[in-house]
């Protein structure tokens, strides 16, 4: 084998990286449609894709795990028999896969020889496992396949890092705690939807399909690629937040972020209390992987929830210049500066710029109003929503919007109010209102037709064809 007992180069996570060696490439012409999120679709230097090792033994496993020794940071995800009825530890935990920059390894536990832990999970690959310093990433990770680990194999899993914790981060709503679907971060982030079909409740104790090998490298090798891509995405935040800590840290019993530097007089930063979900074996809940919860049930009823959760534009980023040289924008920011340092947090806690940002651009002048804008909440808005609301109000006696006319009413005063016929040509151009009227409407309401715009002030828009950290200045239309 050639270098692959060399380590990548070390992690950094307060430097960007982004993207990475292994990054998506756009289609070659001819190619059919991308549908679903892919591995190969990543590339390296010399055009290849992450390379898969496989192993259905304990010697060849060992031999695997070796490689993976010095990474910092993993994709992590386990498979299993559904429904596991059996006493055979190999059907409790049926496959492990982790997954780095330039390799998959898919540990086929199930086809191992043994009765016992030793017999069946290879040294390096327990190290790997049980290794604090290793960061392994996944969804649910702690609640399923930690679990399962501790339980059946009573090792001791340490490292987990959970994804939705720093998907809520980067999304402006540090405080939710409800686990966030595998596939609905990678659509959110890499831009492809990732294949959850019937693959996932197979019977993994036997030998793989190609279908099995595929899933199983997709799920262990996105969990690699979603954290650096989301982590990226931190780094670009204004202020920069630091990262949720480890979801498997004995301290933790809620969702913490890690010190800083600049903040020297506590440790860490608590979010909101965090109490991650049971699996359950049905077929509703959170789907990730193999691993179905009940997602936990919302405390309050967050009247931008359904919106919040299918946006695919609001990442938290430095504000774009036209809302930073805004006085509204100055007047609240400095406003967040204070309230930040008057109850010793983190200013991003108080609010993003992105929300910033939005109070700008849309001018609340009611709770109601208020609450429409994505990344705030109730609490948020009995918190700060009052003063947010006297900093408007000022600024608008101050700023008195500019009259515009209602494109209904008719420019000469003489004539009557403009009816829906009379409107006809002058909207549309033609006389095919109805029709036009019919095909928006079918539009609105498919499931299928998805359409994705970059909401102003964001900063950074993630390439579906190269994966590249960009500048934008659309504007997109809210909701």
């Amino acid at each position: 084998m050639d270098d692959t007992r060399k380590p990548d180069p070390k992690f950094d996570k307060d430097k960007i990286q982004w993207p990475l060696t292994y990054s998506l490439k756009p289609p070659k012409t001819g190619d059919p449609p991308r549908q679903y999120w892919h591995y190969s679709y990543y590339r390296g230097p010399r055009n290849s894709p992450a390379q898969i090792l496989y192993s259905d033994s304990l010697s060849r496993s060992e031999s695997l795990a070796r490689i993976f020794l010095n990474e910092p940071v993993l994709g992590f995800d386990m498979e299993w028999k559904y429904p596991g009825k059996s006493t055979r530890l190999q059907e409790k935990v049926s496959l492990i896969q982790i997954a780095c920059e330039r390799r998959i390894a898919l540990f086929h536990v199930a086809l191992h020889e043994g009765q016992t832990t030793d017999e069946i999970i290879a040294p390096s690959l327990r190290r790997i496992i049980e290794s604090p310093s290793i960061i392994k990433t996944g969804v649910h990770i702690v609640g399923a396949d930690f679990k399962r680990l501790k339980k059946y194999l009573h090792l001791q899993p340490k490292g987990a890092f959970e994804l939705s914790h720093l998907h809520h981060l980067v999304c402006g709503e540090p405080h939710k705690t409800q686990l966030c679907a595998l596939a609905k971060q990678v659509e959110y982030h890499l831009g492809l939807p990732l294949d959850k079909g019937k693959v996932r409740k197979s019977d993994w104790s036997l030998p793989l399909s190609e279908g099995q090998r595929i899933y199983a490298a997709d799920d262990s090798y996105v969990g690699f690629m979603l954290f650096h891509c989301m982590n990226a995405k931190r780094l670009k935040m204004d202020p920069v937040p630091p990262l949720p800590q480890l979801a498997d840290s004995p301290k933790i019993s809620s969702i913490e972020l890690e010190s800083t530097a600049a903040k020297t007089q506590s440790a860490v930063t608590t979010v909101k209390p965090f109490v991650d979900p049971q699996p359950v074996e049905s077929n509703t809940g959170l789907d990730a992987g193999n691993k179905e919860v009940e997602a936990p049930q919302e405390k309050e009823n967050n009247p931008v929830k359904e919106k919040a959760e299918t946006a695919h534009s609001h990442t938290v980023l430095k504000p774009s210049e036209p809302y930073m040289s805004s006085k509204l924008f100055i007047k609240l920011k400095s406003h967040r500066t204070r309230i930040a340092h008057d109850q010793n947090i983190p200013a991003y806690r108080v609010a993003p710029n992105t929300v910033l940002e939005e109070l700008v651009k849309q001018r609340p002048v009611n709770k109601s109003q208020l609450l429409k804008i994505y990344g705030i909440g109730r609490r948020k808005a009995d918190e700060f929503g009052d003063e947010w609301l006297q900093i408007i109000a000022e600024d608008l006696r101050e700023n008195p919007p500019k009259a515009t006319r209602n494109p209904l009413q008719p420019t000469d005063p003489n004539r009557g109010t403009a009816t829906p016929d009379a409107l006809k040509h002058s909207i549309f151009g033609d006389e095919n209102f109805n029709q036009k009227r019919v095909k928006i409407t079918n539009v609105r309401r498919s499931k299928e037709i998805h359409i994705y715009q970059p909401s102003q002030g964001t900063g950074l828009s993630f390439s579906l064809a190269d994966s590249h950290l960009n500048d934008v200045e659309a504007t997109a239309e809210k909701g």
